[in-house]
């Protein structure tokens, strides 16, 4: 079931349209971006969200011809979960990679930050996912050539998620602090046009995302 709907604007949430043909037009009238919750979400709650936002259609098989044709990769795929983009991790017989159809909310030069980043990271020796040029040479491809998302494909980084722990030992947070400090002090130096941004997560956005969206916790000692 469909348990939220928002649209944000310069990671705010700015309105709340009451269904899915609503939500599009505001988008269209205004821009913004379009925030759906979904809950044990039906394939006909999919489909309808898909035919009234005219989304991509992926599937796995999609993810395969795609790897093969753009970087030569071949093997066992599974899809990944995300919070806005489609992964896709593929093992092959040279090792683990990830392809991943980018949110079209991004633009190029964020997606393009984004690459740097990474690469700046891998240079300073964190152990962090590094793009891979695909056989034409580019970090970012279109995944239809002239239109669709943007696809990367990049290196996998093995491990869990410490969300998935209920308890940190103090060594496992001291490390998590360390590993913290040297991504900072990597990513300092780096400028680029993708890195302008607006996003809700930034903490120094803080105050304003909680103001605009205080209202829809009902219980006011929480709320405050």
């Amino acid at each position: 079931m469909i348990v939220d709907r928002a649209i944000y604007r310069d990671g705010v949430r700015a309105a709340e349209p009451r269904d899915l043909a609503a939500m599009r037009q505001v988008c269209r009238d205004g821009g913004g971006i379009a925030w759906i919750g979904l809950f044990q979400p039906t394939a006909a709650e999919f489909a309808d969200i898909a035919d009234e936002f005219d989304l991509h259609a992926l599937a796995v098989e999609d993810a395969i011809e795609l790897a093969a044709r753009l970087y030569n990769v071949i093997g066992e795929v599974k899809e990944l979960g995300s919070q806005q983009d489609r992964n896709f991790r593929f093992t092959t017989a040279t090792g683990r990679y990830l392809l991943k159809y980018a949110n079209p909310g991004f633009s190029y030069a964020e997606l393009e930050a984004q690459n740097i980043a990474m690469q700046q990271l891998a240079a300073h020796g964190i152990a962090a996912p590094s793009p891979i040029a695909s056989l034409a040479g580019n970090l970012l491809e279109l995944a239809d050539g002239e239109g669709g998302p943007h696809v990367r494909l990049s290196t996998f980084v093995e491990g869990e998620p410490l969300t998935d722990t209920k308890y940190l030992a103090p060594e496992v947070i001291g490390e998590l602090g360390r590993i913290s400090a040297l991504t900072a002090l990597a990513l300092a130096p780096l400028e680029h046009g993708g890195l302008d941004r607006v996003l809700q997560w930034d903490l120094r956005r803080a105050a304003a995302v909680v103001k605009s969206l205080a209202e829809f916790v009902p219980d006011e000692t929480t709320r405050t």
